[in-house]
């Protein structure tokens, strides 16, 4: 069983550092509305001569319907010096996002925007002084419609 691991508010660092202390596994849960819910568990792991951040996710997806599927997902984390950028982990590491982090009273929050085709993609990343993070994406086009905010508490074994 995993066991909760606080981190202070000092650790993020600041809008240039946050991306360094989300190195490690981190218990998440993920809810979609319209769509269902997740729980499981990402992972960030240094990759590629510590240039990315290669972080995957893998849980059990509960659809409204109630079908029960396996979810994985992965994507790459480069940091920037106000931030950081988020890229698919392809062949070409394409740029899903570039988030700019400021800090507001005692969180970090970061915004960014990334248009698919006729779908527009509206993001918000939250890092609290408790430790824990957020990612918040609000999606809108002709062919989606969701938002999907899924919370990240530290885990250790």
């Amino acid at each position: 069983m995993l066991a909760v691991n606080r981190v202070s508010d000092l650790d993020w660092g600041g809008p240039g550092g946050c991306l360094e202390r989300l190195t490690g596994k981190w218990l998440l849960s993920r809810h979609i509305t319209p769509g269902g819910r997740m729980e499981g568990f990402a992972e960030f792991t240094r990759a590629e001569g510590d240039v990315w951040l290669r972080y995957h996710e893998q849980g059990e997806l509960v659809l409204d319907s109630g079908r029960q599927l396996h979810a994985t997902r992965s994507f790459l984390f480069r940091a920037l010096n106000e931030g950081f950028s988020v890229h698919f982990d392809d062949e070409r590491a394409s740029l899903f996002q570039e988030v700019c982090v400021t800090r507001v009273e005692t969180l970090l929050i970061g915004q960014a925007d990334h248009q698919c085709l006729e779908d527009r993609y509206s993001s918000v990343y939250e890092f609290s002084q408790d430790g824990t993070f957020s990612i918040l994406h609000a999606v809108r086009g002709p062919r989606k419609d969701y938002i999907s905010r899924t919370s990240f508490r530290r885990a250790r074994e």
